[in-house]
C-alpha cells in the first residue's frame, strides 16, 4: 500500500534526523485530554474493525502539558496503532492520566499478544522485530522514534509486558508550569485559585 510505504519513508526520515540529532520541538502549553481523545476518535475506525473496547481514564480535573502537539499526537498514534496491532479481537486497549509531581503519567495498555522477555530487551533497538508470530509488516521504528519524541520532552518511557496477557507503555510529559517549580522568584499558584485557561 503507497500510506503504509509513506508511513514507512516518514520514520526512516525521522530517526535519520534524530540520530543526527535534529529533534524540533513547537513546544507550549495545551490540553492533554482534547488531544487524546481526538486521537482515539481518529484510530476509533481502525479498533472498531477488530471489535476492541477502547476505554479512556482522564482526571476530573483539566491537565494541560507542555509539549509540542504534533509530536505528542505522533507518540500517541504510534502506541495506540501497536496496541490495535497487536491486540487480540475483541480484546481491550485502555488508556490512562494520572498528574504528579510535576509530570503527567500516560499508559496505553492493551490485552493483546504481549511480548517475551527475549523481545522486550530489543524493543527499543532500531530495526529489529519481535518473533515470527509477529506477521505484521514495518521495521519496528515506530517505538523506537516514541522514546525518542518523549526523552527530547524530558520525559520517559517505560514498558511491561507478558507474552500472551498484553503490554502496558507508559511515559511522562512535563505538566504546564511545571517548570515553575525551579525558579524561586515565581511563587507557585495555590490551588484555591481558579486555573487559568
Amino acid at each position: 500500500k503507497i500510506s503504509e510505504m509513506t508511513a514507512l519513508l516518514n520514520d526512516f526520515l525521522d530517526m535519520s534526523k534524530m540520530d543526527a540529532g535534529f529533534v524540533n520541538l513547537k513546544c507550549q502549553n495545551h490540553n492533554l485530554g482534547e488531544l487524546i481523545e481526538e486521537v482515539v476518535e481518529d484510530l476509533g475506525p481502525l479498533a472498531s474493525s477488530r471489535k476492541l473496547s477502547v476505554t479512556v481514564n482522564l482526571p476530573q480535573e483539566e491537565i494541560e502539558v507542555h509539549s509540542d502537539p504534533l509530536r505528542l499526537t505522533q507518540i500517541l498514534r504510534n502506541l495506540l496503532s501497536n496496541a490495535i496491532k497487536y491486540n487480540v479481537d475483541e480484546g481491550f486497549i485502555r488508556l490512562t492520566v494520572v498528574a504528579k509531581d510535576g509530570l503527567a503519567r500516560i499508559s496505553v495498555a492493551d490485552g493483546g499478544i504481549g511480548m517475551s522477555a527475549e523481545e522486550l530487551e530489543v524493543l527499543f533497538d532500531p530495526y529489529t522485530r519481535g518473533n515470527s508470530q509477529r506477521t505484521i509488516r514495518g521495521v519496528g521504528l515506530g517505538i523506537v522514534i516514541v522514546k525518542k519524541l518523549v526523552e527530547a520532552h524530558g520525559g520517559k518511557v517505560t514498558v511491561s509486558s507478558v507474552q500472551g496477557k498484553g503490554s502496558t507503555f507508559t511515559f511522562t510529559l512535563p505538566l504546564a508550569g511545571a517548570e515553575l517549580e525551579e525558579d524561586p522568584s515565581n511563587p507557585i499558584p495555590t490551588n484555591r485559585e481558579p486555573a487559568s485557561t
